[in-house]
């Protein structure tokens, strides 16, 4: 199953349907990514919020959710 998370409700939603399609959750590899070829300097503040979506909160989002579901 693709997930994209740079769209974060969608992305949420596929790991939700992962789930209940399995039944459980035993490991989550955190290993989305974007990037940009500007150099840092050259970049543009939304570009570094799209890649902050995916890297970071993409990250902590599907952690949370998986997490939640492992300590059950």
């Amino acid at each position: 199953m693709q997930l994209d998370l740079g769209n974060l409700p969608e992305g949420a939603q596929a790991l939700e349907t992962l789930i209940q399609r399995f039944g459980r959750i035993d490991v989550l590899v955190n290993n989305a990514g974007a990037m940009t070829k500007a150099p840092f300097l050259d970049m543009a503040f939304d570009e570094w919020r799209k890649i902050f979506t995916v890297d970071v909160d993409g990250a902590f989002l599907c952690s949370q959710i998986a997490a939640r579901q492992m300590v059950k």
